[in-house]
């Protein structure tokens, strides 16, 4: 498996080569710490700043609680539902999709352009390296990158859509998808 620190790394480099400024390429390296590491919003706002704690905020998936809500990293509950969120998700087995859903909806409607080039460099490094996903999530992960990601990687940067689509066909090769497969991914 790829250590944790290469991924953000890897994400924050694509940002410098695109010529991205300095929050979003911050931004690029800090995208995972709300998910992965439990740092909170405030602490993200303290130490760089609202614009990076925001766009940190918009490409963290979100936790459902038992209400229906939906739990975000600017929430001060984000950390505190970890338990009742894992509980749900193994009881709903259409939960994940509804969360992919609830947060590419969040994500597109917030209009932040710097959100939007981070979850692209982040989603060109995962598809690079598809293999690392647990087995049940990867074909979900493929199709949620094509879905949500690949008309506005068109829209915003023609040279990333190109890479997108490029890193996209490479990790289902890598998983020893024939075309048809492929073909079928694209269509759903």
């Amino acid at each position: 498996k790829t250590e944790y620190f290469v991924h953000p790394i890897a994400a924050a480099l694509k940002a410098s080569r695109t010529g991205a400024d300095a929050q979003t390429i911050a931004a690029s390296l800090l995208h995972d710490v709300g998910e992965d590491c439990k740092v909170s919003y405030s602490a993200l706002q303290k130490k760089f700043g609202s614009e990076v704690a925001e766009i940190v905020d918009l490409v963290s998936k979100p936790k459902k609680v038992a209400d229906g809500k939906w739990i975000f990293l600017s929430d001060e509950n984000y950390h505190k539902v970890e338990d009742e969120f894992r509980g749900l998700e193994k009881s709903d087995p259409d939960l994940h999709d509804r969360r992919v859903d609830a947060f590419y909806k969040r994500l597109h409607d917030s209009g932040n352009a710097r959100a939007l080039f981070v979850k692209l460099f982040d989603n060109i490094d995962n598809m690079r390296s598809i293999r690392n996903v647990a087995e049940d999530k990867r074909e979900s992960n493929i199709v949620a990158c094509l879905k949500y990601n690949l008309w506005y990687a068109k829209k915003i940067h023609p040279s990333l859509h190109e890479e997108f689509e490029k890193a996209v066909y490479l990790g289902m090769r890598s998983l020893g998808w024939n075309d048809a497969r492929i073909k079928s991914s694209i269509e759903k």
